[in-house]
């Protein structure tokens, strides 16, 4: 992890970036040797549709949001996962695009308001 640990895995051959929250091992898999941030965690609430009943339901649930890097790649991705599952791995200008078109669709002048 950055800035706790003085000696890297024999592995990493580069530093941690700023926001890297993953503590590294000698023995990290090939495939878990990736800088992940932090998660932030959003509360929300979707609207599920069960598999033998296609009526709506608005349920609470959480999204997270991770910015990650493969180690030893150049490019970072933004994912967002719900209930442990990755549904979107996003490029970081994908991202700002999504997020920009997310803040039009949600403006307060389209929408009813919040309940308390």
């Amino acid at each position: 992890m950055h800035g706790d640990r003085p000696e890297h895995p024999h592995w990493l051959h580069e530093p941690c970036p700023s926001w890297c929250a993953v503590v590294h091992a000698d023995d990290d898999h090939p495939d878990d040797r990736h800088h992940d941030s932090a998660p932030v965690h959003v509360p929300v609430v979707l609207l599920r549709r069960g598999a033998d009943d296609p009526a709506s339901r608005p349920a609470p649930a959480e999204v997270s949001v991770v910015r990650t890097r493969r180690c030893h790649d150049p490019e970072d991705w933004v994912v967002l996962e719900e209930s442990g599952t990755a549904h979107l791995v996003l490029d970081p200008a994908g991202a700002r695009r999504l997020a920009a078109a997310l803040l039009a669709a949600t403006r307060s002048e389209s929408l009813p308001r919040e309940r308390g």
